[in-house]
């Protein structure tokens, strides 16, 4: 099945009009998010490298996980799991580590609407409290959530637009932005990623089989369409990241079976494809993630498998990394990557556990950690990194 899933309840006009490209069994039941990377390389109390947290959609619950900062294994968090709205799908933690956000899918058959989830993350034990006011309305069904690089901004896509709200930096509420929710120049929006300089955001619309670029206003977080918005790209277009330098944007198409890759202009950030692109992965790709030095690219994909690349410095270009894909576990699908790029973890939807790898800083290759694979919920989606 595609993530573009067809809808087999008769709704109103409006209301389908809205929901072509949304997800009932992928994004929402199949990022991206996005990826998840902290930036800080700190350890915690009892020798802690920072916390996982892992959507679980037919849970409707957050797993929480402290890692060992040794091996990279994975320890529950006490009062995991914690509770999330109507099918949690996507997650992202803010670069600093103190608030984590869940984007809750709601029941799209039903038009029953999703919501964002906030909530507070104890810095010593990882533990989830909810901000006060979540959840948050969002309207639709929201399949994807990015926080801005400051951490000032939190961005949604939500089937049909793009809702974006400021974040009170002492206690996590959130509050639309004036003009929110934007509108993209595709339909279906998926995704949405930032460039590190925060000057960017694109987000890819499913349906329409393009990027969507904006530029990002420093002050208010409002978007603005970018000249030549949207850019081409594969079959069902649903992940996006930009790579550390902010010279490179990578798309996943889930139905293309591969990655549609571009230049950035560092000026207007409109994208121009890399020689070379697109780039094949593994079958119906579900979420990349990159490696804070922007040396590797990693991307999970249904077919059990995660395919892993190099990144070349100066173009951009792929390539397969020795001895990939590699086996993970039964429908890999989310994939994030601690604060140091020392591990990297890996959701597997059907088992309900997530897999945890130490990445070889020379080749990249991941290798299992001690324990792994790790009990985590019904459907495990999306998976975040918070240091």
């Amino acid at each position: 099945m595609t993530r573009l899933a067809t809808l087999h309840l008769v709704l109103s006009a409006g209301t389908a009009a809205i929901l072509v490209g949304c997800t009932l069994g992928d994004r929402s039941t199949a990022p991206r998010t996005g990826p998840q990377i902290a930036n800080s390389g700190a350890v915690h109390e009892g020798g802690r490298a920072g916390f996982v947290y892992v959507a679980n959609r037919l849970s409707n619950n957050v797993s929480g996980y402290a890692i060992d900062a040794a091996t990279g294994s994975l320890v529950p968090i006490p009062g995991s799991p914690f509770a999330a709205g109507l099918h949690p799908v996507d997650i992202a933690a803010d670069p600093s580590g103190r608030f984590l956000n869940v984007a809750n899918m709601g029941d799209p058959p039903t038009s029953v609407f999703g919501n964002l989830s906030a909530y507070q993350i104890d810095p010593v034990t990882g533990a989830l409290t909810a901000v006060g006011g979540s959840p948050f309305a969002t309207s639709l069904f929201p399949e994807g959530v990015t926080v801005h690089p400051t951490g000032r901004f939190v961005y949604v896509a939500n089937a049909g637009d793009v809702p974006a709200f400021s974040v009170d930096p002492a206690t996590g509420f959130l509050t639309p932005i004036p003009g929110s929710p934007f509108f993209t120049t595709g339909s279906g929006p998926d995704n949405v990623g930032i460039a590190p300089s925060g000057r960017f955001a694109y987000v890819t619309n499913l349906a329409s089989a393009n990027v969507s670029g904006f530029t990002i206003d420093a002050a208010t977080g409002a978007l603005t369409a970018m000249p030549g918005s949207g850019f081409p790209a594969g079959s069902e277009p649903a992940d996006v990241l930009v790579a550390p330098s902010g010279k490179f944007a990578y798309v996943m198409n889930h139905v293309s079976f591969n990655l549609s890759a571009y230049i950035i202009d560092a000026a207007t950030g409109a994208l121009t494809p890399i020689a070379g692109s697109p780039f094949p992965v593994g079958n119906t790709p579900t979420s990349m993630a990159v490696h804070p030095t922007g040396k590797f690219l990693y991307v999970a994909s249904e077919g059990d498998n995660l395919a892993a690349f190099t990144i070349n410095p100066t173009t951009g270009a792929l390539t397969p990394i020795a001895g990939s894909p590699f086996d993970v576990g039964p429908v890999p699908f989310g994939v994030a990557i601690d604060q140091s790029g020392r591990f990297l973890y890996v959701s597997n939807r059907n088992a309900g556990t997530v897999s945890g790898f130490r990445i070889d800083e020379a080749t990249g290759a991941p290798t299992a950690v001690p324990g792994s694979p790790f009990a985590a919920g019904l459907d495990a989606s999306f998976v975040a990194v918070a240091p």
